[in-house]
């Protein structure tokens, strides 16, 4: 089912277990969801199978040609840059960018060519600048933009850059995050 929305979500050191108090619990959303989050590839899969335990949503690592859907959180898998083209994900071998590989920045301004009209750009807990460059192209685009307080990070590096950018609507806590996420994305409709 083509989504109402589209939901990227760079996230680093301490992302883990905010993104897991973020998906706890969450209904189907009539969204798809992608995260980049920069891990070991060893943690990679047993991380989407502990989120995929804790959400009704399809949780799963991403393909190549994977068809965004609605209901489903894909994760960018460890060493591949991500990108979005119409409806359709794009992996990428690459350089690390920000250094690190994948990079939310190459995910987040690839969402131009995403044929979903809304767009939530939201930069979480971590070290680096990954994520402040893709949310300052994703506010151009149109999107909404969140970055998590950096008081309630575990290391504030990525939120305080993003909001060097001056390009985010939204300063919020991690529960905060998960309540404006299903305002943004709603419940999916159930198919006629």
């Amino acid at each position: 089912m083509r989504p109402k929305a589209i939901i990227a979500i760079a996230s680093s050191t301490g992302g883990p277990q905010i993104l897991r108090k973020i998906v706890n619990g969450l209904p189907v959303l009539d969204a798809a969801f992608i995260i980049v989050q920069h891990m070991q590839a060893s943690a990679c899969r047993h991380f989407a199978l502990n989120l995929n335990k804790i959400t009704e949503m399809e949780v799963k690592i991403a393909e190549n040609g994977d068809s965004l859907q609605s209901g489903t959180v894909y994760i960018a898998p460890t060493g591949l840059h991500l990108a979005v083209n119409g409806l359709s994900i794009a992996l990428f071998k690459g350089r690390k960018i920000n250094f690190v590989c994948p990079a939310a920045d190459f995910t987040m301004q690839s969402m131009q060519n995403c044929s979903v009209s809304k767009k939530v750009g939201i930069v979480l807990s971590g070290l680096g600048e990954d994520g402040a460059k893709g949310i300052e192209h994703m506010k151009k685009c149109g999107a909404t933009t969140i970055v998590q307080d950096p008081d309630t990070c575990v290391v504030s590096c990525m939120s305080y850059a993003t909001l060097d950018t001056g390009c985010v609507d939204y300063v919020l806590e991690p529960d905060q995050i998960r309540n404006a996420i299903i305002k943004l994305a709603g419940y999916q409709k159930c198919p006629a």
